[in-house]
């Protein structure tokens, strides 16, 4: 994956699924965005599990955003991340497209602090998953904060 990420300038999408087995111990490099990092502008991650961690997402999110300006769509599905995570994104002031799907670990304060920095969100996605920790709050916070949105899918299991 960090071939590609290093070495691959023009990259403008990245879309993973389905992953197994990739390592963060201390013999592996850590994931990030490289060369790749200037020109991304979509994100797509499903399914995948790094290293010891089971899938803690969170850290490269921190990284992506410390290291990629043109960042305009997040798709994550059943990834290890939590309101950590979606306060990285919400560093990403010009994402316009965003889904979390199968993300147990987020909850309204961190989808209340993509909707408070984002103000181009056009798209959103979301689910309170099993655990129902993203509600109608948040949803609260995404209809005061996000004027430009234009299609808006929340799923709740009541």
């Amino acid at each position: 994956m960090n071939a590609v990420l290093n070495n691959c300038s023009a990259q403008e999408e990245l879309s993973m699924k389905r992953l197994r087995g990739i390592t963060d111990g201390a013999a592996a490099e850590p994931i990030g965005p490289g060369v790749a990092g200037g020109s991304l502008r979509v994100i797509y991650l499903k399914e995948l599990y790094n290293g010891h961690c089971s899938g803690d997402w969170d850290k490269i999110l921190e990284v992506i955003d410390e290291q990629v300006s043109e960042l305009i769509e997040i798709h994550l599905e059943r990834l290890q991340v939590s309101d950590t995570g979606l306060t990285a994104i919400s560093k990403c002031s010009i994402i316009e497209i965003l889904h979390l799907v199968e993300t147990p670990k987020c909850t309204n304060n961190g989808l209340s602090t993509v909707a408070e920095n984002c103000k181009l969100l056009r798209k959103l996605h979301f689910d309170g998953w099993k655990t129902n920790r993203i509600s109608d709050d948040g949803l609260i916070v995404v209809a005061k904060h996000c004027p430009n949105i234009i299609d808006l899918k929340p799923i709740f299991s009541y």
